[in-house]
């Protein structure tokens, strides 16, 4: 008998709920054809000695590990395993790991779809490194047709031909300020439209805490367009393209900020060329963006 005071452990279920989807499959697996009244259809009699099939075999011992079928009866193939981004994993060949892929991860050729990544490149970290950071020379530079707040500058990045890139630069640095200028470029945002006009990347400029007052980030001078703009401490592969529902860049964006000095940097590293780090003119502290 158990004594007075005697605790009692938590209740635990000692069997496991079977669904109606797991009986239907089964039922489809082992039942054979039914007919309308749901009565099992009679099994084939075998013509042999009792117990024996045709073929003199016992039908205790036939092999009954048959593949899971769906409603209509077929066998259900596997699905390849997904990241945590919900798209199918892909091995070294860019093919999909164990199992069909979903079409909708395919391209038009019907191979997988540019920037899908392998489960790894899935779990990134998100810092500076994801950004790809070039130093560029803004050729031309235009107020936008329908914005008075935005400039449309055309950006040599060493291409071969010019990005064209929208920036709400006109407040606060003058037209003939930015024609000629070296600036750092995020060179992989998705473009996007801009009051009608596409935009090719973001210029990088710092602001004072209050707002009242913005400078462009500036790369030595004598850099060559196109060289990357690196952060030590952070050497990994940019995106090919930063995914604007990652939110990469507003992420690390919260890390950006000059230096006592009015270096740009990433949470304290400066922003580097092979020709020394990237500066604005005079404010300190501020963010950028």
């Amino acid at each position: 008998l158990l004594s007075p005071g005697h605790r009692i452990g938590a209740p635990e279920p000692m069997f496991t709920a079977i669904s109606e989807e797991y009986i239907e499959e089964l039922r489809l697996r082992f039942s054979g054809k039914q007919d309308s009244s749901g009565a099992s259809a009679p099994a084939k009699t075998a013509s042999g000695p009792k117990g024996k099939d045709t073929k003199g075999k016992d039908p205790a011992a036939a092999k009954t590990d048959k593949p899971a079928l769906d409603k209509n009866g077929k066998p259900i193939k596997p699905e390849a395993p997904k990241g945590k981004d919900g798209k199918p994993v892909l091995d070294k060949d860019g093919k999909p790991v164990g199992g069909k892929v979903d079409k909708a991860a395919l391209g038009k050729d019907g191979k997988p779809a540019k920037g899908n990544k392998v489960a790894p490149d899935a779990d990134r970290l998100v810092d500076i490194s994801r950004l790809d950071l070039r130093v560029g020379k803004i050729v031309e530079c235009k107020k936008h047709p329908d914005a008075d707040a935005l400039y449309v500058e055309q950006i040599d990045l060493g291409e071969g031909s010019l990005r064209t890139v929208v920036s709400g630069l006109v407040k606060f640095i003058p037209l003939e300020q930015m024609v000629g200028s070296l600036v750092v470029l995020v060179a992989n945002m998705k473009p996007q439209a801009m009051r009608g006009v596409k935009s090719e990347g973001m210029v990088l400029a710092a602001s004072n805490p209050v707002g009242t007052k913005t400078e462009l980030v500036t790369p030595p001078t004598g850099c060559t367009v196109g060289e990357r703009v690196v952060v030590e401490g952070y050497d990994g592969e940019p995106d090919e393209v930063l995914n604007p529902k990652k939110k990469v860049f507003e992420s690390v964006q919260l890390d950006l900020k000059t230096t006592a000095k009015c270096v740009a940097s990433y949470k304290g590293a400066p922003f580097k060329t092979s020709l020394g780090e990237c500066k604005v003119n005079s404010i300190a502290e501020g963010s950028i963006k």
